[in-house]
């Protein structure tokens, strides 16, 4: 393995990625992106805090209960 080294003069432009490198290295950008982008449609699904339609929603039902026992105390 010596005679190797000692016969190629390492520099820059002896030494590249190579094509299968460089391919190996777009497919991990691309892999990364789909991941990252699967990711944050995921965490778009994730119902941690309630909706301002949800608290609206409730309001409302909260308000038509509210005139529901009233209209029944009056009878």
């Amino acid at each position: 393995m010596m005679i190797l080294a000692e016969t190629f003069e390492l520099n820059d432009e002896t030494v590249s990625p190579g094509l299968v490198g460089t391919l190996v290295f777009a497919v991990l950008i691309v892999a990364t992106v789909l991941l990252i982008r699967s990711m944050n449609r995921r965490m778009r699904n994730i119902d941690h805090l309630p909706r301002e339609e949800d608290l609206l929603q409730e309001e409302w039902e909260a308000a038509q209960a509210g005139k529901a026992e009233e209209a029944a105390g009056e009878r």
